[in-house]
């Protein structure tokens, strides 16, 4: 996790914003089907802070996942190619 700064500085407010964290990363991975990444993470933070409809975050979520999948499998066949002198 990449904390900034914590809201609280005592033992137990820490502990309770870096299991808030973990619960929040762990909801992300089930809600989303995948590895919460970066650009995931902000998707949602935008859905709690109401600038994202709850509703219209999931297929944002999908897009990206598939352009990320797409540029994946292009690096791949580019490797594949270089390699044997295409």
């Amino acid at each position: 996790m990449n904390f900034q700064h914590f809201f609280s500085e005592s033992q137990a407010g820490v502990t309770l914003q870096v299991y808030a964290a973990l619960i929040g990363t762990l909801l992300i991975a089930v809600w989303t089907g995948s590895k919460p990444n970066v650009y995931t993470y902000s998707i949602m933070t935008n859905v709690i802070s109401g600038l994202i409809d709850p509703d219209e975050a999931p297929p944002i979520i999908a897009r990206r996942l598939a352009i990320c999948a797409r540029e994946a499998e292009r690096k791949k066949a580019k490797r594949a190619a270089e390699k044997w002198g295409r």
